[in-house]
């Protein structure tokens, strides 16, 4: 769940919610090794949506489709 969050963080942070594969994976790099700042944060965010999927829900979107 938590890297649900964190996806959803950085697509939020890029124009028009999108970003390459790469980009994604440096941003979510960053993120997951900025420290226990981070990671306490998306488990109170994902605690406060434990049903979220965003893959499964149509949240995201592979290919700009």
């Amino acid at each position: 769940m938590s890297f649900e969050i964190t996806i959803l963080k950085v697509l939020a942070g890029h124009p028009e919610g999108r970003a390459s594969l790469a980009d994604l994976k440096h941003a979510m790099a960053i993120l997951i090794s900025s420290g226990s700042d981070w990671t306490d944060r998306t488990k109170r965010l994902a605690a406060r949506a434990p049903d979220l999927d965003i893959f499964s829900q149509s949240a995201t979107r592979a290919g700009g489709r």
